[in-house]
């Protein structure tokens, strides 16, 4: 069985993968990915300074992806150019990752924020969106981002329009929690 957990940044939809990683589960994180790639792919990496300039670069000579988020999430076209750039390479590696997983009859997970933008939603057998309040996203993030770069964020976060389940996490961790774990059993 494959699970698309999906939501918008700061719903919990890592906490959701890793109750569901517990069952047995593998799980495929796009976000993880999408760092790997910044960090270590060597093209995407010059495609970036090309677009955004030498000052992206950290002194370790990678990537610093806190100056490129100050840059791509407080303006809308700048995140469709960094989306333009990474997300070929990140589509084809979650598809890889998929197959990998499918050929060795495993349960998976895939979590991303952009299930939809990655055209993942045909892959999976079903889709769970993960829903939470904006204050609460608003402080789960409030160390990382500014409340603009999270809307800019938001609003390039596609969530599907066909779902299977919706789970809303907006009170306590443990009820979230119970919530996944009743999930699970109900599949």
């Amino acid at each position: 069985m494959i699970i698309g957990i999906t939501g918008t940044i700061g719903a919990g939809k890592s906490t959701g993968a890793e109750i569901f990683h517990k069952h047995s589960f593998e799980i495929i994180d796009c976000d993880s990915i999408g760092h790997d790639i910044l960090d270590n792919d060597a093209e995407i990496h010059h495609k970036l300074i090309a677009r955004y300039g030498q000052e992206i670069i950290g002194r370790d000579l990678k990537i610093n992806r806190e100056k490129l988020a100050e840059i791509i999430f407080n303006d809308q076209n700048n995140i469709d150019e960094l989306n333009k750039i990474v997300h070929p390479k990140l589509k084809g590696t979650v598809f890889k990752l998929l197959e990998d997983a499918r050929a060795r009859n495993k349960n998976i997970v895939i979590e991303a924020a952009i299930l939809k933008e990655l055209e993942l939603e045909d892959k999976v057998d079903k889709i769970l969106v993960i829903k939470t309040e904006i204050d609460k996203v608003y402080e789960r993030l409030k160390r990382k981002y500014t409340q603009k770069q999270i809307i800019n964020i938001m609003n390039k976060q596609l969530q599907p329009k066909k779902y299977d389940f919706i789970v809303e996490n907006k009170k306590s961790i443990g009820e979230f929690h119970q919530k996944i774990e009743e999930l699970i059993r109900k599949m």
